[in-house]
């Protein structure tokens, strides 16, 4: 009897198994009118099953098509949460310039995700918001590409302003967003978080964007998880490496910190020459 059901078992959990690898997949849109749509609109994607908008944390999704009203841009509204999943991608891959704005719905990145509006032929880019504010929350270890940025909605209504959130996994790791050409900022907020780091080990530069030209400065920006003695500072145009400039954060010990640090040296340096006397 023991065996059967350690067999049983085993068997369901294979069962659980392939399902769950089968059902990830690349689905791909395919609204070829020159305006915009939804995200979480079914007849916009084909797949298996056609008509199946892509499983958050799971599918891979990707833009090709071109649109057929001339030569417009195509238009993609986040209108619903979507995860990008450690393995899985948002890609394009069109002649024609592809748009993916906000629409009231957040955009997470996840750890080993990929995503990378600039696989097509022509600009790739996130932002300019519409009928809702662009949330977009990144994890460490996932890459981020795009050619324009824009995070500059001024939107009404109490915490709907615009927000990029970045999740330190340790000091100074953190994803770096690239972005090739304009990253446009206005009326939004920049979010650094570091509760998942060791305590005493936040200390250290975190480079959270590169970019071709900046446009604008956050209207605030948060950092978290800072130890007691521990601030921060913002610099747009940081040198992440051969004079190729980014947005970084750094968090430093307070102007205090250093004070007692120096008398402590002092005082321990003092009482060793008094020991040696």
């Amino acid at each position: 009897m023991t065996s059967i059901i350690k067999t049983s078992s085993l068997a369901l959990a294979c069962t659980v198994a392939l399902a769950s690898v089968s059902h990830a997949a690349t689905i791909t849109w395919t609204n070829d009118a020159n305006n915009e749509s939804g995200w979480a609109a079914g007849d916009n994607w084909t797949g298996t099953p056609d008509n199946t908008v892509p499983t958050s944390g799971s599918d891979s999704a990707v833009v090709n098509n071109i649109p057929t009203a001339g030569s417009g841009n195509v238009w993609v509204a986040f209108n619903s949460d979507f995860t990008i999943g450690n393995g899985q991608s948002l890609t394009v891959a069109t002649d024609s310039g592809v748009n993916f704005r906000g629409s009231g719905a957040t955009l997470t990145l996840a750890t080993g995700g990929t995503l990378d509006l600039t696989t097509g032929t022509a600009d790739g880019n996130l932002g300019n918001s519409f009928g809702g504010g662009l949330f977009v929350v990144v994890n460490s270890g996932a890459t981020a590409k795009v050619t324009n940025l824009d995070i500059n909605r001024n939107l009404t209504g109490a915490g709907d302003n615009e927000i990029a959130t970045f999740n330190a996994s340790a000091a100074g790791a953190v994803t770096l967003f690239e972005v090739t050409n304009t990253l446009s900022i206005a009326n939004a907020t920049l979010n650094l978080d570091l509760t998942a780091l060791t305590a005493g080990t936040e200390l250290g530069t975190y480079e959270l964007f590169d970019y071709g030209t900046i446009a604008g400065t956050f209207a605030s920006v948060n950092v978290t998880g800072l130890e007691a003695g521990q601030s921060f500072t913002t610099d747009y145009a940081y040198d992440i490496g051969g004079g190729d400039l980014g947005l970084a954060i750094t968090v430093i010990p307070e102007p205090g910190t250093y004070a007692l640090l120096a008398g402590l040296t002092g005082l321990a340096f003092v009482m060793l020459r008094r020991r040696q006397a």
